[in-house]
């Protein structure tokens, strides 16, 4: 079995959706869970791909809250403090945050932090699975 790269797995990591994605450790792929209610099974057997595969983390263990929290207390300016602060309270916090990045023009930092912090999950999430990594 091949070593997975942390910054493949964290690229992964970024596209988990509601329905989550599964790792097989045979072919090396990363697989898409896809909505049981959008499958046509005739065509399909989800169940099958899925066989012997390693579930990856749901978005919500991903925390990505805490991770824009964690972001935010990393700046040193002042207003970006408070409207990164403001951005995330409340519903639409993902949006407003996303906005307020652009605004600031400070987006490319706050991807290669999140990627670094996915890179931490994605380390973790190899050791549990006894996975080799680089």
């Amino acid at each position: 079995m091949k070593k997975l790269s942390l910054d493949r797995v964290a690229d992964e990591f970024t596209m988990i959706g509601e329905h989550g994605i599964a790792y097989n450790p045979e072919t090396g792929e990363f697989i898409n869970i896809l909505d049981p209610d959008f499958i046509d099974e005739e065509d399909y057997d989800q169940d099958k791909e899925l066989e012997g595969c390693i579930s990856c983390p749901e978005q919500f263990d991903l925390h990505e809250y805490s991770i824009m929290e964690d972001f935010i207390e990393s700046r040193t300016k002042p207003r970006e403090i408070e409207l990164l602060s403001v951005a995330i309270r409340g519903k639409g916090a993902f949006r407003r945050f996303k906005d307020v990045l652009y605004q600031l023009e400070i987006e490319k930092e706050w991807f290669a932090y999140q990627h670094e912090a996915f890179k931490e999950i994605a380390k973790r999430w190899c050791e549990e699975n006894k996975l080799e990594y680089e």
